[in-house]
């Protein structure tokens, strides 16, 4: 499963970066979430939040981001691009 994961977040990031079509970005949410299911690992949760802010969805990216920023500080890991992506996605 964790594989299957990691390849439904990779096309939803894909997705992300070379698609502009809301229905292409819709889909994209829609595998992403699903990756969110077997695992909620910061780099998924931030593919996730970074699609719905694409869509309008701000006070959902917002709070996933938040997440994300949340789950990186209990791993001791850095924040600083999370923390620039949730600064855009509040703007």
């Amino acid at each position: 499963m964790d594989q299957l994961a990691l390849k439904l977040n990779s096309l939803a990031w894909d997705y992300f970066e070379f698609m502009n079509d809301p229905a292409d970005l819709n889909q994209a949410v829609a595998w992403s979430a699903q990756s969110l299911e077997v695992d909620r690992e910061p780099a998924f949760l931030d593919t996730y939040a970074q699609l719905l802010g694409r869509l309008g969805r701000k006070v959902e990216a917002v709070s996933i981001e938040q997440e994300a920023i949340g789950k990186l500080k209990a791993y001791k890991q850095p924040t600083e691009s999370y923390e620039k992506t949730l600064a855009f996605l509040r703007k």
